[in-house]
């Protein structure tokens, strides 16, 4: 049982890691066109907003896919604990290294809409195989 909470843990991360790396990749190729443009980035900070909240949705539908896809069973909770540890991820590295605050309520939600549907999604991709 140990060993099996164990590679459930090192899924779970590495599905959160692929959630915020495509997050991460995908925010900063925006940020520098947007400063190599010379655009003003506070004059499209409604927009990057709505951009951001779709790149958290997509990382966490990604990543959530990902690791519902080794599961026969309970995939919409490893869709939302991936989209969970995702949020954490994202939360421990910007700190760290970008030195922002994450505003959790809106990215924690992106990010675990977007889990669900990734889990239902793969729910739905297996079952049609299955039959």
């Amino acid at each position: 049982m140990k060993q099996d909470l164990g590679r459930l843990f090192k899924e779970y991360l590495a599905g959160s890691f692929l959630a915020y790396g495509f997050v991460i990749i995908t925010r900063e190729a925006f940020t520098t066109y947007f400063t190599w443009t010379g655009a003003i980035i506070e004059v499209f900070n409604r927009d990057l907003i709505g951009l951001s909240t779709i790149l958290h949705v997509t990382g966490g539908f990604i990543g959530g896919h990902l690791v519902s896809r080794r599961r026969e069973e309970d995939v919409f909770r490893a869709g939302a604990t991936t989209a969970l540890f995702a949020y954490i991820v994202e939360f421990i590295f910007d700190n760290l290294f970008i030195g922002a605050i994450v505003n959790g309520l809106w990215i924690a939600t992106a990010y675990l809409v977007g889990g669900v549907l990734g889990a239902a999604y793969s729910n739905y991709k297996s079952s049609r195989l299955r039959y």
